[in-house]
């Protein structure tokens, strides 16, 4: 369950814009919420959600204990900070420097995007971070635990991502 309806709730109380991207079960009560709340746009399934999360000035996630939350790694694969759930793999996922966490009420919610800075944040330190993700990295990383090297992987080489291509973010936040 990704609390999509949750963050819609804490969304209709702030001047914050989100788009919702995605589709599911939740989505009536999705529409719903955009329908009735001038600041949230529903975008449904959206072929290019790379773009989309690349514009965007961070991603709101709230999976109920999620074992790996896709969603949080696109968020950091692009070097947006990720505002996630302090629960399951998301508490992970969300680094010093690369996001907050928050409680799953609406409260807090609201008090984390209230707070949320986008100047805070180095798109490009998130992104190289982000490399963990990546196929080439993962397998050399999973290699040195399985043969027991010393090296766990967290000092691989970290340049910064170029940002050439990268739009600039709007003034959205995406969930």
């Amino acid at each position: 369950e990704k609390r999509v309806p949750l963050i819609c709730e804490a969304f209709a109380g702030l001047d914050e814009q989100l788009v919702v991207a995605g589709d599911g079960e939740q989505r009536p009560t999705v529409e719903r919420f955009a329908r009735e709340n001038d600041n949230i746009d529903y975008r449904g399934h959206v072929d290019d959600i790379e773009s989309l999360v690349g514009h965007s000035r961070a991603v709101v996630y709230a999976p109920r204990a999620e074992d790996f939350g896709l969603v949080g790694a696109e968020a950091q694969v692009a070097g947006r900070p990720l505002l996630g759930v302090n629960e399951g793999y998301t508490r992970t996922q969300v680094k010093t420097g690369h996001g907050e966490t928050f409680k799953p009420t609406v409260d807090a919610i609201r008090a984390t995007v209230r707070a949320f800075d986008p100047a805070a944040y180095d798109h490009a330190e998130i992104r190289a971070d982000a490399r963990r993700y990546e196929r080439d990295e993962f397998q050399r990383r999973l290699r040195a635990i399985v043969l027991g090297d010393a090296d766990d992987g967290d000092d691989a080489d970290e340049s910064s991502a170029d940002d050439e291509g990268e739009g600039s973010p709007t003034d959205t936040t995406l969930a």
